[in-house]
């Protein structure tokens, strides 16, 4: 029996306020590809952009698409998934509750909600017809609403490299000492611990500056994940001390008043001044107060690096 809600299935299962869409996995190579474009938290790394505003019709005629079941497209029909579009639906507080995920190339749809869906495929009945024509139909959607669908892959690659809105230089001085009851407290690990979202952990290690007259030491913790240069720099060796640099670059870190990897450009923006209106795109954004300094650095409109320093009394 197909999984559907009373009168068909609709996505997202939940009220939401706003939708926009994105492309991700555009210059995938090797490795495990991002298989959704927002998931329990965490931004797809490879997101691009600034997002693409999506109307309620385009939603309906998406849900015209899924009305019968999603069981087959969700499966897939192969198990090569990169997906390279997806969706984020957004709550009144511009907070993300639900993501579409989709491989136009192994014809699957990745689907992921705050509420939970309950998905039970019965493996021995799948319309494979229904689930190519579903595939078909969100591909002449797509096109329709001018979003880029390519047969070559490559050409996502090139179409993002070509846009001029990435090919930027510029960086943006922001003083904002309204954040400084949150942003210039004093943060042991344990409070660190707390902004992690997936299953990152954190190796500790103890290090050694030294001066003309004495040695300093202090503790730093860092990602244990392979290529991931994430660290936090403490103020000693105790379990007391507290942050005084740290380097981001995991998705699964959620620094307080949330600022995350994989936010959008504009998004960014909204946090730090949302009195502050511009139409620009810059590729740094530094913000500081009275004890913190936060920079923000962003490729393709993507925030890919933070550097959070804190001087707390």
């Amino acid at each position: 029996m197909k999984f559907s809600f009373a009168g068909g299935f609709r996505f997202p299962n939940q009220p939401y306020l706003s939708a926009k869409l994105f492309l991700f996995n555009t210059h995938y190579k090797s490795g495990r590809p991002d298989l959704y474009i927002f998931k329990n938290g965490i931004y797809a790394k490879s997101k691009i952009g600034n997002g693409k505003n999506l109307n309620r019709e385009f939603i309906d005629k998406l849900n015209q698409i899924f009305r019968h079941g999603i069981e087959e497209i969700w499966m897939g029909l192969s198990k090569c998934s990169i997906p390279r579009h997806g969706i984020i639906f957004y709550d009144k507080n511009g907070v993300p509750i639900a993501s579409i995920s989709v491989c136009f190339q192994c014809q699957q749809v990745n689907f992921w909600s705050t509420v939970p869906i309950k998905n039970n495929p019965d493996y021995e009945n799948m319309d494979l017809n229904n689930a190519e024509k579903q595939m078909k139909d969100i591909k002449s959607l797509f096109k329709k609403y001018n979003i880029p669908v390519y047969e070559n892959i490559e050409a996502y690659k090139t179409y993002v490299d070509m846009n001029p809105n990435f090919k930027v230089t510029e960086t943006l001085e922001i003083k904002n000492t309204n954040l400084d009851y949150i942003l210039g407290k004093k943060y042991t690990i344990k409070n660190i611990n707390q902004w992690i979202l997936g299953n990152l952990t954190l190796k500790k290690d103890t290090n050694e500056e030294r001066t003309m007259s004495r040695s300093y030491f202090f503790t730093e913790y860092c990602s244990s994940v392979k290529n991931d240069f994430t660290k936090f720099i403490m103020s000693g060796l105790e379990e007391h001390s507290y942050l005084i640099d740290a380097k981001i670059y995991s998705n699964q870190i959620l620094l307080p008043n949330g600022f995350q990897i994989g936010m959008s450009h504009q998004d960014v923006l909204n946090k730090l001044t949302p009195v502050f209106q511009s139409l620009k795109t810059y590729k740094k954004i530094v913000v500081s107060g009275e004890k913190y300094k936060l920079e923000f650095d962003f490729k393709h409109q993507t925030l890919q690096k933070i550097i959070y320093s804190v001087w707390p009394n």
